[in-house]
């Protein structure tokens, strides 16, 4: 990640993908992870660093493949263990906070990574918006190396646009919509749960009265607003959700109410099954279509058979 903003060579980028896998590599020790995720994440590494040093001084094209997809493999399987450590935590601490923080970082590395594999093998992939400044350097700063994807994949799953980069193809966009779906689940399933545990707690042990601020402060109430302006506050949510995605807000509706009750691995199951859903309709190309062309997005209807 700091690649962008340093001048190094061929040597300076090598060293310093050994710095982040030895840091990512020891992370995964100290949590002591299975031992089939340590052997697997031990195979990522070593097969990326190899392939990280003869891509760099001898850049052939399988190299770098191989490189970008080890890449790929051994920041997921990281993220993994981390998120497993996590999940299992029933106390609410400093670690776990930065755990879940760096799980949703380490999720944008690995589309980035993803996004660099795709734009090595299929160019023109993704495109830079035309006019755009080149503050994050060339497009392509060393063979297969992008370092605008890096910016592209954290403004993607954090929704805020595509910023000067879009998707020009149709593997790119579903990386796209993939990742900008997956951003704001883990989010509202894992985030979301360890910060509840946390204050339901507190006001469980301590059993004090809240004034309705309160209530709101602590997310116990979404708002508080005046008796006059309740109406019109309701009707303008109604209306915010009516222009959104039917199926899409359907099933985050159902993940978050079922959140509390599901292990981790019941919990990857539904995700995996609502971004299955939501990927094979139209509303998933509908919107990438709307956000290019800057236009208000035309869901199709919705009705639960």
């Amino acid at each position: 990640m700091l690649v962008p903003w340093l001048a190094v060579g061929r040597a300076g980028r090598f060293a310093l993908d050994l710095v982040v896998v030895f840091a990512m590599a020891s992370a995964v020790w100290k949590l002591q992870a299975r031992r089939g995720l340590l052997v697997l994440v031990a195979v990522a590494a070593v097969l990326g660093t190899l392939a990280s040093a003869a891509g760099t001084w001898f850049p052939a094209p399988g190299w770098i493949v191989v490189d970008r997809a080890a890449r790929v493999v051994f920041v997921v399987l990281v993220t993994v263990c981390i998120t497993q450590n996590v999940w299992r935590e029933r106390e609410v601490s400093a670690d776990t906070i930065v755990g879940g923080i760096a799980v949703y970082v380490l999720l944008a590395v690995a589309w980035s990574s993803a996004y660099q594999l795709l734009e090595f093998l299929v160019p023109g992939s993704l495109e830079v918006v035309s006019g755009s400044g080149g503050h994050w350097g060339p497009w392509e700063a060393a063979p297969g190396e992008y370092p605008r994807l890096l910016f592209f994949s954290f403004v993607t799953i954090t929704t805020l646009g595509y910023g000067d980069v879009v998707p020009a193809s149709g593997p790119a966009a579903a990386l796209a919509s993939l990742e900008a779906v997956a951003g704001p689940l883990y989010l509202t399933v894992l985030i979301a749960r360890l910060v509840g545990l946390h204050k339901a707690k507190e006001l469980a042990l301590f059993g004090d009265i809240l004034s309705a601020r309160d209530a709101e402060a602590i997310g116990v109430v979404n708002r508080v607003v005046p008796d006059g302006e309740l109406d019109s506050f309701v009707a303008d949510w109604a209306n915010r959700l009516a222009d959104g995605p039917p199926l899409a807000l359907q099933m985050t509706k159902r993940m978050l109410s079922n959140a509390f009750s599901l292990s981790l691995s019941e919990a990857l199951s539904w995700e995996a099954a609502a971004q299955t859903v939501n990927f094979a309709t139209e509303d998933t190309r509908e919107g990438v279509a709307a956000f290019i062309e800057k236009r208000k997005p035309r869901w199709a209807p919705y009705t639960e058979e």
